[in-house]
């Protein structure tokens, strides 16, 4: 006799199912040691018929016979059904703005559902090469992680667990395409946010994406005479006008930096690139202009919500709307025709 391996053995005890799988070789271990003689026990497995009895007639068993039992269905035809997809959230095509998404940081994207029935094809995302502002050359192919999240709850509700990379492929312009119909995940009733994330920069570095994690470049800062400054290489996404059509769309950025180390950072620099400035009657005035244009071009994202509050956190990390501009972001969803 031919043993059958994952066969399912279920023991109803004290009101309670038990459910144990034969090895490969037809042994079960039934690891149990609160079992009755009356307690009820049902072998069963694909292919055969299945056997109810109890503890104490397995007691007097050493081995259980399955019977064959051979299953006919009537005639099925499947049939592929006709769908389309279709291209949602931010749909506008003029630029207003490039933002650097450079390494270890996160932006999201909120996308509405309005009462559909959709399920989620493939997400999409529009990369440009930031070799014209002084980036290395080919830093949009840096891959990055996606996440996407229940609208229902901020950035709480995952609705994938596999961790989701994409890059753009060699024959891809601008456009990265995440298929992730294999999922078959339904877009929520309460939108979805989606999440892309950079990697560390030494993962940029030690994998080729980059040569060089920064490029020096000229600024202008405190009113004064332009100085050296050092940019991280980044690839950018691009930021167009709110949707008209569709005004619910809204991108976030979230941020976590010690502003206070940062801004004491910056007043560094200040002091070592203007020495003298400390005998001047308009030191103050000229450092916090310092510290405007510094923490502009290097802590752009959190500059403009916190603008040197008195009550912001030594560990800052929140997320936060962008205002009226939203990121070159899509869903395409699929739809019966």
């Amino acid at each position: 006799q031919n043993s059958i391996p994952n066969a399912h053995v279920q023991l109803k005890s004290n009101g309670k199912y038990f459910l144990f799988t034969s090895e490969r070789n037809g042994l079960v271990d039934m690891m149990y040691g609160h079992s009755q003689n009356e307690d009820s026990v049902i072998i069963s497995s694909i292919g055969y018929k299945t056997v109810r009895t109890t503890i104490r007639q397995l007691e007097n068993l050493s081995a259980i016979q399955l019977e064959d039992e051979s299953i006919v269905l009537s005639e099925v035809t499947i049939e592929p059904q006709e769908t389309e997809l279709i291209k949602m959230g931010n749909l506008q095509q003029k630029v207003m703005l490039l933002i650097p998404l450079s390494p270890n940081k996160k932006i999201a994207f909120y996308i509405p559902n309005h009462g559909t029935e959709w399920y989620i094809h493939s997400i999409r995302v529009f990369i440009a090469d930031a070799k014209l502002l002084g980036s290395e050359k080919g830093t949009k192919r840096m891959p990055f992680r996606v996440r996407l999240y229940d609208g229902e709850t901020f950035f709480k509700n995952e609705l994938i667990t596999d961790t989701l990379i994409a890059a753009m492929k060699p024959n891809e312009q601008h456009w990265v395409n995440v298929n992730i119909s294999s999922f078959n995940l339904k877009l929520p009733k309460d939108g979805v946010y989606i999440i892309i994330e950079t990697f560390l920069t030494e993962f940029y570095l030690e994998n080729g994406y980059l040569k060089s994690p920064s490029y020096t470049k000229k600024v202008s800062v405190a009113g004064g005479k332009p100085v050296s400054a050092e940019i991280a290489n980044s690839f950018y996404i691009p930021m167009t006008k709110l949707t008209p059509d569709n005004p619910l769309l809204q991108s976030y950025q979230y941020v976590s930096v010690n502003f206070e180390q940062a801004l004491r950072s910056t007043d560094a620099k200040f002091d070592s690139l203007y020495p003298e400035a400390k005998t001047k009657k308009d030191y103050v005035a000229k450092k916090n202009q310092f510290r405007s244009s510094s923490m502009r071009s290097e802590y752009s994202d959190i500059w403009d919500s916190v603008r040197l509050s008195p009550n912001y956190a030594p560990e800052w990390a929140k997320s936060y709307a962008l205002g009226d501009l939203n990121y070159l972001i899509q869903l395409e969803v699929e739809t019966k025709k």
